[in-house]
Order: C-alpha cells, then structure tokens, then sequence
C-alpha cells in the first residue's frame, strides 16, 4: 500500500512538474516574419530575446517579461506581445507584426 502511494505521488509530482514547465517553455524558441520587406526573426531563451531585421541588418536585445508581456529592450523601451493559436504578435510604436515559430 505504501509502495502504491509513493508511486501515486511521484507520478502526480512529475505530470506537474512537465506541465510547468511546458507553460514556461512555450515562448522559448525561434519565431519568424518574412514578407517583400524582408526577414524579421525573434528569438526568445528563458528572460532574454534578440530581435533581427534582415532587411534593415539589425538587431535589438533585452530581457522577457513573462507577466507583463513585455519586450524590455536594452535601450529602455518596450514591445508588447501576445499570444495568438500558435502565432506571437508583437506590437510597438513603429511595430505591429504576426510571427510564426520555425520548425
């Protein structure tokens, strides 16, 4: 009975841990924009994201708000994010665009 109960607890605790931790990991990635203006990829590890422009050959760093959703660049301004199906949509003051995640 013993046995059967720690078994119980144990499979309890690592279904938890995996759904956590698929939650936090969702975000995490590489994602991507491309259209006739060019390339735009974003990618996002743990609190850190770097964003590049292939067509304007620039890149903006900083940090991931997860509760916020917010983009913290380096510079001291921020983008806006939202999860959308499967899809990010960031928005700032010169920036309203849909990415997908690569595959």
């Amino acid at each position: 009975m013993k046995k059967i109960l720690l078994a119980g607890i144990f499979l309890i605790f690592i279904t938890l841990s995996a759904c956590g931790a698929a939650k936090k990991d969702s975000l995490d990635g590489e994602w991507v924009h491309e259209d006739e203006r060019g390339k735009l990829t974003l990618t996002i590890s743990e609190n850190k994201y770097v964003l590049s422009d292939e067509n304007a050959n620039k890149n903006i760093t900083g940090n991931v708000d997860r509760k916020k959703n917010k983009l913290m660049r380096d510079d001291g301004r921020s983008l806006s994010y939202e999860m959308v199906g499967d899809k990010i949509v960031i928005t700032g003051t010169n920036l309203d665009v849909s990415l997908e995640r690569k595959e």
